[in-house]
């Protein structure tokens, strides 16, 4: 009798765990299998089977610096590799709105309706997926987590008891999806290092997403590191068909994708959520395109504030309603900072001031239930932490542009790693609406460069901001780009620059610089493939600049073309005592090129060319 009542008793608990599965397979079909445009937007939403298109991802060296192969399909993250025959935790990180919640919307949707039938052979057969979104985990106990987030609500105590101990006998049939760690609590960190680590539910197969900045504190408890670099050409164009063909207006698709390529606007589609957002604002705007993905937010927002104005009744006519609303944006953005700086992606309102503001209405946010159960309070939640950076930014612009912040005050390493995305965002904002802030802030950065210590890396950085703000100009006004370039240059008291890991497009500014540059001597640009269009723009510096002596460019991809360039500029160079162009792929025509040169130049001493061709 007791042998029959106990297998009475795990019948039952087979019963009640595949009965749960089969409650959270319903609920993934529903809600993950629905992607809604903007929050804001009202139209329908859109079935994630006939809007999803492939994103392209690629596998890379924990090291970051090198691409080993492309992975063919979105379930071949799991197969062997070199450094791991049998990956159990798989990171996939990406910059923001490249897909990477998409990516999990979309796994959880095809494990739901078996779709997952499908999967690549090195994918694991679970026997149930539990996606979580680590923003939303407000407790330090896993379990409690997954019945928030995952668990049908009025499930009986029972069941909901039965399937976690499924889940904690059998971690090898669980794959646990953990999307967007970077937007974590930072007190939640803790329990999703042990998940990682496999100090929780050792043996469970783990899928985790996050930006780059976030994960490097992860990556080495992982065993694949893969990268979602986004769109291609073809996968965009896939993209806007079938988003314009769910709202039967196919036409569009084929007049926005022409007007893309007339516009030179592709590099921002390689970025799904920007390809969607160009989508609405092409509707939106009857055919009109912005050209920067600063303009993209800043005509987003606008769209939203047209829409809030149409349906109250109100008066749009030709006010410019970033200015109508600059109070409520400036609230908003000083809100968005603060959260961001605590690495949070809502902020609370414990004194009800914003919820008695006009600030909800305009639906920039979502409200949640917030506080704790003594002590609730609204809590309110951005779509995408890009929003809340650009408000962000929307709010340090304007402070410095109505002279209520010191544009020293951005000026700090934080600008340039945690928060490099709000600095690009500002630097377009103020490109927008005031050039005398522009030069402003170029010259206090290069004022803090000029004073710090050289011996240690803050130098660096500082010029890295310059450099980058700068760039961002260059969208908005080539003319105002080249005067602060110029600005920059004439600035700069620093004599030695290790620019290394300096990004490319940093490149064309501080050769453009270099021009007029009286003071740097030595410059290191060894290993940045800056390749022969490189080493072209920076000919034209040399053949100006009075003050440089040494020059490396060590590992750079110049081959003949580079080297040609080069040479013209040693012609009429009279500063430049040291070249290094050692591992570059410079052959005879470059070699020839610069022998020749030799026969004029009065200044080289120095010129290293081996391990090239």
């Amino acid at each position: 009798m007791k042998r029959k009542r106990k297998e009475c008793s795990d019948q039952e608990k087979a019963g009640g765990q595949r009965r749960v599965i089969k409650w959270i397979q319903q609920i993934y079909e529903k809600c993950e299998g629905v992607i809604l445009p903007v929050p804001w937007y009202d139209r329908s939403s859109f079935q994630i089977e006939k809007i999803f298109t492939r994103l392209r991802i690629v596998a890379k060296e924990k090291t970051r610096e090198k691409v080993t192969k492309e992975v063919t399909s979105m379930s071949s993250i799991f197969i062997p590799h070199q450094d791991c025959q049998r990956p159990m935790v798989v990171l996939i990180e990406g910059e923001p709105g490249i897909g990477k919640t998409t990516y999990c919307q979309k796994l959880a949707y095809d494990w739901a309706t078996r779709h997952g039938r499908e999967w690549h052979e090195s994918f694991p057969r679970v026997e149930v997926l539990l996606l979580l979104r680590c923003r939303d985990i407000e407790s330090n106990c896993i379990w409690k987590a997954i019945e928030d987030q995952i668990l049908p609500e009025g499930i009986e105590p029972e069941v909901r008891q039965t399937f976690i101990q499924f889940v904690q006998e059998n971690p090898s049939k669980v794959l646990l999806v953990l999307d967007g760690l970077d937007e974590a609590d930072p007190e939640k960190l803790k329990l999703l290092r042990k998940l990682i680590q496999g100090k929780l539910l050792p043996g469970c197969f783990v899928v985790l997403t996050s930006r780059h900045e976030a994960g490097s504190n992860i990556m080495p408890h992982t065993d694949t590191l893969l990268e979602i670099v986004g769109f291609t050409t073809t996968d965009a164009e896939c993209f806007i068909r079938r988003y314009f063909q769910q709202s039967d207006n196919e036409h569009l698709a084929a007049t926005l994708i022409a007007k893309l390529k007339s516009d030179s606007l592709y590099e921002l589609t390689r970025n799904p959520l920007n390809t969607l957002l160009l989508c609405v604002i092409f509707e939106d705007l009857k055919g009109v395109l912005p050209n920067s993905r600063t303009e993209l937010y800043i005509q987003i927002v606008l769209c939203v504030l047209r829409r809030y104005e149409n349906k109250n009744g109100l008066s749009v006519n030709d006010k410019d309603l970033l200015l109508v609303y600059k109070k409520e944006l400036m609230i908003l953005g000083r809100m968005a900072l603060d959260s961001l700086r605590k690495g949070e992606l809502y902020f609370e309102d414990h004194q009800s001031d914003f919820e008695q503001s006009l600030l909800p209405k305009l639906g920039f946010v979502s409200i949640q239930a917030g506080g704790g159960k003594r002590a609730p309070c609204p809590r309110y939640a951005f779509f995408h932490k890009s929003f809340q950076e650009f408000f962000s930014a929307f709010f340090l612009a304007f402070s410095m542009i109505d002279g209520t912040m010191d544009c020293k005050s951005v000026a700090n390493k934080e600008y340039e790693e945690e928060l490099s995305e709000v600095f690009t965002f500002m630097g377009g904002i103020i490109a927008m609406h005031s050039e005398a802030t522009a030069v402003s802030i170029v010259k206090s950065i290069v004022s803090v460069v000029n004073v710090s210590d050289c011996k240690s890396s803050d130098h660096r950085t500082y010029v890295k901001l310059a450099l980058s703000l700068i760039s961002e100009f260059k969208l908005f006004s080539k003319n105002l780009y080249a005067e602060l370039a110029h600005v920059f240059g004439k600035s700069l008291e620093l004599v030695d620059l290790n620019g290394s890991d300096f990004s490319h497009r940093l490149f064309s500014t501080l050769f453009l610089a270099l021009r007029v540059n009286t003071s740097l001597t030595s410059l290191d640009l060894s290993e940045n493939f800056i390749g022969d269009k490189g080493a072209n723009s920076l000919s034209e510096a040399l053949r100006v600049n009075i003050s440089l002596t040494y020059l490396d460019l060590g590992g750079n991809s110049i081959g003949d073309k580079g080297a040609n360039s080069l040479s013209e500029a040693l012609r009429v160079n009279t500063s430049l005592t040291s070249l290094d162009l050692r591992y570059n792929s410079i052959g005879n025509e470059g070699a020839h090129s610069l022998s020749e040169a030799l026969r004029v130049n009065t200044s080289l001493t120095s010129l290293r060319l081996d391990g090239n061709k």
